[in-house]
């Protein structure tokens, strides 16, 4: 079975409506998903839920999804942090729905510059019809997205346990496929976990791809040994730090300035962790910095309480939950010698 997970944001009350109206509500936490299956294809919609109290419902959704629908019945505040964070996790593929007699020219100005110029504009008449053509726009897309391949890697969201299974894990397949029986190391903690059953979509399975939304029954782990922000993948195939290096950029409309000593919330996949800013360079070899300003550029040592796991391509966000503007302050990724 083939799976799509969708970003539905921008209102996040009419984000919640649209996705109710393409599949049932599932998991309510930081995002809500709602779940849809057809043949052997299935959706995933996860909503901002908690947007905008909460900048990491909005940094989750996006983290999880292949493809966004940004829906546009008013443009105000909120709508700007949605565009800077999409445009921070670089999403090339989305559609942009305009609704209440808003055009492409209302709009344009603000995504200017950004990974969404190329998106598709559309009007509310998509939403129509037992909402049937966006279902199909989104398989359309499914049909020719390609698979992410290499080692499995699976971000745990939830994790309980179930009378008579044990320990239970709901995630994502980032990449790659997971069989049962694959033997899949718990990072950042080392502990070691066999698969025992695969559920994808309230079905048992032998084996899950890329883009499926999993429950996993796991042997030889508790569900202490586990946690939210986790990630499933072959042993010693991730790293695990909680002091590095990153090459970032600094959000062009960020009001405030990153110091030595600056207080932030990391974001890789679906761990998020404070941090402190210890050192910041011009860049890679160059000399040290006392700061770094909007649209400014440069490698920041970060160090935080919490062990990371990550790999050199996994982006991470930096946030600051008291910023008098958006909150999400810069992006980056790890130094590949670090």
């Amino acid at each position: 079975m083939r799976s799509l997970t969708v970003a539905i944001l921008g209102d996040t009350n009419r984000a919640e409506e649209i996705a109710g109206r393409l599949g049932k509500k599932g998991t309510i936490m930081e995002i809500t998903q709602y779940n849809y299956k057809k043949e052997d294809k299935a959706l995933t919609i996860a909503t901002a839920s908690r947007f905008p109290e909460k900048v990491q419902s909005l940094t989750f959704a996006l983290a999880m999804s292949d493809y966004v629908v940004l829906v546009v019945p008013k443009i105000d505040k909120a709508l700007g942090e949605v565009i800077i964070a999409i445009d921070a996790f670089g999403k090339k593929h989305g559609l942009i729905i305009l609704e209440n007699y808003l055009q492409p020219e209302n709009l344009r100005p603000l995504i200017a510059g950004t990974c969404m110029e190329s998106w598709e504009f559309a009007d509310s008449n998509l939403l129509s019809g037992g909402i049937t053509p966006l279902q199909e726009r989104l398989f359309a897309f499914l049909d020719s997205a390609p698979v992410s391949a290499g080692e499995v890697k699976i971000p745990v969201d939830q994790v309980f346990n179930v009378r008579g299974v044990g320990t239970v894990i709901l995630g994502m397949v980032m990449r790659g496929s997971v069989k049962v029986h694959d033997v899949l190391e718990v990072f950042p903690s080392g502990k070691k976990a066999q698969v025992r059953s695969i559920q994808v979509h309230d079905h048992d399975v032998q084996e899950a791809v890329c883009g499926s939304r999993v429950g996993l029954a796991l042997k030889n782990v508790e569900v202490d040994d586990i946690k939210k922000g986790d990630i499933l993948a072959p042993p010693e195939s991730l790293k695990t730090s909680n002091q590095f290096k990153l090459d970032v950029v600094v959000n062009k409309y960020f009001k405030e300035t990153l110091t030595v000593g600056s207080v932030l919330q990391a974001m890789v996949l679906f761990e998020i962790k404070p941090v402190v800013i210890k050192k910041i360079w011009k860049g890679k070899g160059q000399p040290e910095m006392d700061e770094l300003k909007p649209s400014g550029k440069g490698v920041v040592e970060i160090s935080s309480e919490h062990l990371f796991a990550y790999e050199p391509s996994d982006l991470f966000i930096l946030s600051y939950l008291e910023a008098k503007g958006p909150r999400i302050a810069a992006k980056g990724y790890p130094l590949v010698d670090e």
